[in-house]
C-alpha cells in the first residue's frame, strides 16, 4: 500500500505540474499527504530527505533545470520529475548527477538556501540533504563534510544568473 500511495501521489503531482506548464492552472495548491513508513517511525535523522522549495509556484523549476543543464552543471539526461523531487521536501528515488565541481554545487546550494531563501531552512542539515540529492558524475557520493569551506567558484556569475530564475 505504501508504494501504491507514493505512485499515486507522484502521478497526481505530475498531472498538476502539466496543467501549469500548459496553462490550464495558474497556481499549484499542494496538499500534503502523509504516508507512514513503518521503518522510520522513530528515526528523526531521516526527517529531511530533500529540499523544500518555498514558492508554491513551481513552474520555474523546469527553467532552472534547463539552465543548469545548459551550463553543464547537471547531467543532460536529468528528467523533470527527478528534478522536482529534490525540491519537494519528500524522499527522493533518484539522485541528480552533478557534473560541475563541488565548489559550484556548494555555491549554488548556499545561494538558494542562505542568500535568496528559495528553499526552507534545513536546520543545519544543508550538506546532508545536498549529498542525498546530488551524486558526482562518476557515481560516487558527495562527502557532506567536504562542502564546508569551499571557495567561491570562478563561474559565480553564471550560477547567480541561474539562481535568479527562481
Amino acid at each position: 500500500n505504501y508504494h501504491y500511495g507514493v505512485t499515486i501521489r507522484d502521478a497526481v503531482d505530475f498531472i498538476k505540474f502539466q496543467e501549469i506548464e500548459y496553462g490550464y492552472r495558474e497556481k499549484v495548491e499542494l496538499e500534503t499527504v502523509s504516508i507512514l513508513d513503518i521503518n522510520n517511525i522513530n528515526n528523526t535523522n531521516n526527517k529531511h530527505k530533500s529540499f523544500k522549495y518555498t514558492n508554491n509556484d513551481s513552474t520555474r523549476l523546469p527553467d532552472l533545470m534547463n539552465a543548469l543543464i545548459k551550463a553543464n552543471f547537471i547531467d543532460k539526461e536529468t528528467e523533470i520529475k527527478q528534478f522536482r523531487k529534490i525540491f519537494s521536501g519528500n524522499e527522493i528515488d533518484i539522485q541528480i548527477i552533478w557534473i560541475g565541481n563541488i565548489s559550484e554545487l556548494s555555491y549554488f546550494i548556499k545561494s538558494i538556501h542562505n542568500d535568496h531563501k528559495k528553499i526552507e531552512d534545513t536546520k543545519q542539515q544543508i550538506w546532508k540533504i545536498t549529498s542525498q540529492c546530488f551524486i558526482q558524475s562518476d557515481s560516487t557520493q558527495f562527502d557532506k563534510s567536504k562542502f564546508r569551506g569551499q571557495k567561491i567558484p570562478a563561474n559565480k556569475t553564471i550560477i547567480d544568473n541561474i539562481v535568479k530564475i527562481l
